[in-house]
């Protein structure tokens, strides 16, 4: 924890395990009990599939990560956000529409975070990770 001299401010960085969603709400709850809110959360996650990696081995890990957990993030935090703060959630290109197969960007195109969710937890369960590409959107209206 750091603190400017004259100022009331401080910064608390915490490390957590994203893919454990329910890590993410025992946190949001603690500093909401703590601090009585929260005013800027950074979530930085990222699961990297390098080139010489299999994309459909990975998929679940990489969807675990860049899906799930950036959307639990926001549900958890976004309550226990104080007026005026900000929820800044650091993402690649990669999470775009513009990266994901033509054929399935209707799924997303215009859909809140509900509407991701669905589609992305769709695909994983009836889809192989090639057949679709491994790189479904994180967020909606990318």
């Amino acid at each position: 924890m750091a603190r400017r001299p004259g100022t009331r401010a401080r910064v608390e960085g915490r490390v957590l395990d994203v893919t454990d969603t329910d890590a993410i709400d025992r946190l949001a709850d603690e500093l909401a009990a703590r601090h009585g809110g929260v005013d800027v959360v950074i979530s930085n996650a990222v699961a990297r599939v390098l080139p010489e990696e299999s994309q459909a081995a990975r998929a679940d890990e990489f969807i675990d990560v860049s899906n799930t957990a950036t959307h639990a993030i926001l549900r958890s935090f976004g309550p226990v956000l104080r007026p005026g703060g900000r929820l800044l959630v650091v993402a690649s290109s990669l999470g775009t529409l513009g990266h994901l197969d033509p054929r399935l960007r209707h799924l997303f195109d215009g859909a809140g975070l509900d509407q991701v969710e669905y589609a992305v937890e769709s695909w994983r369960t009836s889809a192989t990770p090639t057949a679709a590409g491994a790189a479904a959107p994180s967020r909606p209206n990318s």
